[in-house]
């Protein structure tokens, strides 16, 4: 974990990154002695044990990447003594990830280049402020431009840190987690707070009906609750995960040895894997027959089950006796879970007032293990500095910002994921989402209502269609 001053120490996983402890504080102390004094910046950059550059490339996932160039911001800050150093720089940095969310290597790879290289040409920046007072001036300017650039790709403005977000998104910390004596105690309780956080990025507070169910914390809090309840014991019987569990012991039941494995990328990953299969079982089990229906269904087929007729064949006949050692019948229990599921979230939905999910809306469930809290809390910042740039007065909005954003949002994003981005903005904002950029938004994914449901199917639930919209603003 990355501490927010350079007084104390900054620990970073030595199995997630390669580097030890006494290593990374040595780094700090070094740039915190210099910033007193004249800062040679070659060596800040290139030195082969603390330098930043170094100290990226040792990066070997994306998230140990991000976590690393949070680091560089606020190490060049307190070098530089510059408060303001973290807003100009921090957006340049973000910008390298828009594309980067699935934890994948050839992508962390990517960006890991992509880092490196705006380290160098930071580097550069600053060697040239050292020069002389025109190279300073001319320096500067060039950073002003290019963080202003940055600015315009990834929608940063003044008003970001004024961005209300749900209040569901409080930091979690490792130390407010129980300590556990079972490695499936903390696997059920880490892979509900894995979901759960997920989907809480959506939450609406103050919400007025209709209410789409993914935007209410009471469906979250279900949903999560009856998954983890129904799929979590089957994942647990899995041979795979009893493999990972033996190698868990008592000091790895916590937060960040659960999520190093639920954040492996998919084919290495069990728990997704099982997730997938978990949720498909309960869609599968909603379709699965009850016992009477398929017993009638079995008899017509051969011609002995139905009416009169079949009634009097039947006189006289003993029912054939069970098989001994009979194995219960796994469909039907398959389709009782799956009956108990799905009970319990449209239950909840009438007792709570929010509109329930659909059976289509599977998917959605099986895709939430995918989605990343960081990535969806930045595109929401985003998809309300759009609206803010297109709405502006006087003429100077920009017109499709927010068409432009959620287009590449559903591309980049996982299955549904920015699509809710869409809906999450239009609720939260109406005021700002109004019919000329739905209009837009809708008209610029496809040419028919039919179409555009079946791209959007979320999105195009709750909001409406391009004939029931008022005539377009003159402007």
């Amino acid at each position: 974990m990355i501490s927010s001053g350079f007084g104390a120490e900054i620990k970073i996983s030595k199995k997630t990154t390669g580097i030890a402890d006494n290593s990374m504080s040595d780094i700090t102390q070094s740039k915190s002695r210099s910033s007193s004094d004249t800062i040679d910046w070659e060596s800040f950059f290139e030195n082969k044990e603390t330098g930043l550059i170094v100290l990226v490339s040792k990066a070997k996932s994306i998230t140990s990447l991000r976590k690393y160039t949070d680091l560089v911001v606020e190490m060049l800050r307190m070098s530089e003594q510059d408060v303001s150093l973290k807003k100009r720089l921090k957006p340049r940095f973000d910008s390298l990830f828009s594309n980067g969310s699935a934890e994948k290597s050839t992508n962390a790879d990517e960006i890991k280049k992509s880092v490196i290289g705006l380290l160098g040409k930071i580097k550069a920046e600053r060697i040239n402020k050292l020069q002389t007072p025109a190279a300073m001036n001319a320096a500067a300017e060039q950073e002003k431009v290019a963080v202003e650039k940055s600015e315009q790709s990834i929608g940063v403005s003044d008003s970001d840190a004024d961005l209300d977000l749900p209040p569901e998104l409080a930091d979690h910390q490792e130390g407010d987690d129980p300590v556990f004596q079972s490695f499936e105690a903390a696997f059920m309780y880490f892979l509900a707070k894995f979901i759960r956080v997920k989907l809480a990025c959506f939450i609406i507070s103050d919400l007025d009906a209709p209410k789409p169910f993914i935007l209410t914390k009471q469906f979250v809090d279900i949903f999560v609750d009856k998954s983890i309840e129904i799929i979590a014991p089957q994942i647990l019987k899995n041979r795979r995960l009893q493999t990972i569990a033996q190698g868990f012991s008592d000091a790895d039941l916590v937060e960040k040895k659960f999520y190093q494995e639920f954040e492996k990328p998919e084919k290495q990953n069990t728990t997704h894997l099982l997730w997938r299969s978990g949720v498909l079982d309960l869609q599968q089990g909603l379709s699965i027959p009850s016992e009477k229906a398929a017993a009638a269904a079995a008899a017509k087929a051969k011609g002995d089950g139905g009416g009169l007729f079949g009634k009097l064949k039947n006189i006289g006949k003993k029912a054939p006796a069970p098989a001994p050692n009979a194995k219960p019948n796994q469909q039907q229990e398959k389709r009782r879970k799956a009956r108990d599921f799905w009970s319990a979230l449209q239950n909840d939905a009438k007792s709570h007032g929010y509109d329930a999910p659909l059976e289509s809306d599977f998917g959605l469930f099986v895709a939430a293990f995918e989605y990343e809290e960081e990535v969806i809390t930045q595109q929401l910042r985003i998809a309300g500095q759009m609206l803010d740039q297109e709405t502006k007065k006087g003429g100077e909005g920009r017109t499709g910002a927010t068409r432009d954003f959620l287009t590449r949002a559903i591309d980049e994003l996982p299955p549904f994921c920015g699509e809710l981005v869409g809906l999450w903005a239009f609720r939260k904002y109406p005021a700002k989402f109004g019919p000329d950029i739905i209009r837009s938004f809708l008209s610029g994914m496809a040419t028919t209502d039919e179409k555009r449901n079946r791209m959007l199917p979320l999105f195009t639930r709750w909001v409406p269609d391009l004939s029931e919209l008022p005539e377009e603003t003159k402007k």
